[in-house]
């Protein structure tokens, strides 16, 4: 919903389980659920790429403002806001 090519450095992904081992670690999760397992390799090549400062120019602007909309003080007023919105 709010990262994409355009604001972040999206990796490969396969899209797996969650484990059996997950599911007792942690009980929200349960065995129907999945989540995104990232390509390492290609993940740790475009850490490699940040850590060196080669980031597209424009990116970090761009973060900034998706970070601000979806941040904490943003998702808290608009809960708020919902909250005391009559039903």
């Amino acid at each position: 919903e709010y990262m994409d090519a355009g604001c972040s450095l999206p990796v490969p992904y396969t899209v797996v389980a969650v484990s059996d081992e997950m599911c007792r670690r942690l009980p929200l999760f349960t065995p129907d659920m999945s989540w995104a397992s990232p390509d390492i390799p290609a993940l740790a090549g475009t850490m490699c790429r940040m850590a060196e400062g080669r980031v597209p120019e424009d990116l970090p602007g761009k973060a900034s403002a998706i970070s601000e909309r979806f941040g904490v003080r943003a998702v808290a007023a608009r809960l708020k806001e919902l909250l005391e919105t009559p039903a």
